[in-house]
Order: C-alpha cells, then sequence, then structure tokens
C-alpha cells in the first residue's frame, strides 16, 4: 500500500474503504499527509479534518480519478 500513500503525499486522492474500532464501514477520500507501518495521517475530505487512520482497518483503497479535489487548497 505504501506506493499508494507515496503518491498521495506527491499530491494524488484517494479513496478508502475503512472499517472503524467500532465496526462501522465508511468510504472517505483522504490526501495523506505521513504514514509509518500502522498508521496514516491524512486529510479527510469526507469529514474535513486531518484524520489518523490504522493502515490494518483499510479494506480498499484507490486513487480519486474526479478533477474536482484539485482545485482544494492547503490539504
Amino acid at each position: 500500500m505504501s506506493i499508494y500513500f507515496e503518491r498521495s503525499i506527491a499530491g494524488e486522492f484517494l479513496e478508502i474503504i475503512y472499517l472503524s474500532g467500532d465496526g462501522v464501514i465508511t468510504q472517505r477520500k483522504i490526501k495523506v499527509r505521513s504514514y509509518n507501518e500502522t498508521h496514516i495521517i491524512a486529510y479527510c475530505l469526507t469529514r474535513k479534518q486531518s484524520r489518523m487512520f490504522r493502515i490494518e482497518h483499510i479494506l480498499s483503497i484507490a486513487y480519486v480519478k474526479s478533477k474536482s479535489f484539485d482545485t482544494i487548497e492547503n490539504v
């Protein structure tokens, strides 16, 4: 998954399907700021704030195809 994270740090937006600690599945659009072996820190466009995600809870990951996110500044 690190190739996705590296490309997101470089400017790409990602879409993830995420399983929260309490078992809720959500779909998020994010831009990764940093990551390590267990977590990523990303700006979540869905929640409009920085969030920490456990890598083991990411069920699916893909690049966002829409160009509408390219205009977001300071993310």
